[in-house]
């Protein structure tokens, strides 16, 4: 029932297992409102909360390995919007944390050249992923980059709209990038 196709199947079967397992019941509630499967989400929250590995650091990364970083990184992100801010100040933390990683990777991948080898993300499902690639590519590929943010923008649910909007607002009316790649 908690993957069922529709929407009020879920929602029920939700709330008729939050106290059996909370977690998972918290987690198909959330699948539910954003169209998403609940072992998805489930996963997304998992992934989230694992912390990237010390070393090796950004610097000592190769570039495959910078790249693969972003897109972990990224999906990490998305795996936040997930998690319970009211409940627990420490998952906000946890965002804020993981969203300093994703810039710091993108700083690493411009310094190295390699903004381009984002690209092929700009068509990623996961929005998160979808928005940073985009973001980051603004300056080598900016019609590209527009328009991965617009589908993000005006397809895409909350944060990941409210962001991508702001990404095109600061393009176009400053001419800067959010996060100063």
């Amino acid at each position: 029932m908690l993957e069922s196709d529709d929407p009020d199947v879920r929602a029920v079967a939700a709330g008729a297992f939050a106290d059996v397992a909370p977690d998972l019941s918290y987690a198909a509630g959330q699948a539910a409102y954003a169209g998403l499967a609940a072992n998805h989400v489930a996963e997304l929250k998992r992934r989230a909360q694992q912390k990237p590995p010390e070393r090796p650091t950004l610097v000592e990364l190769s570039d495959d390995q910078l790249v693969a970083r972003f897109k972990d990184a990224a999906e990490r992100e998305s795996g936040t919007h997930f998690l319970d801010y009211l409940e627990n100040s420490a998952d906000k933390d946890l965002q804020n944390e993981i969203v300093v990683e994703v810039w710091d990777i993108m700083r690493q991948l411009k310094v190295r050249g390699l903004l381009p080898r984002l690209l092929p993300m700009l068509a990623s499902e996961d929005l998160t992923v979808r928005r940073e690639a985009a973001t980051a590519c603004l300056r080598v590929a900016a019609p590209q980059a527009e328009a991965a943010l617009e589908s993000v923008a005006h397809d895409g649910a909350y944060p990941d709209s409210f962001l991508a909007h702001e990404a095109l607002a600061n393009w176009r009316d400053k001419g800067q990038i959010v996060y100063g790649v």
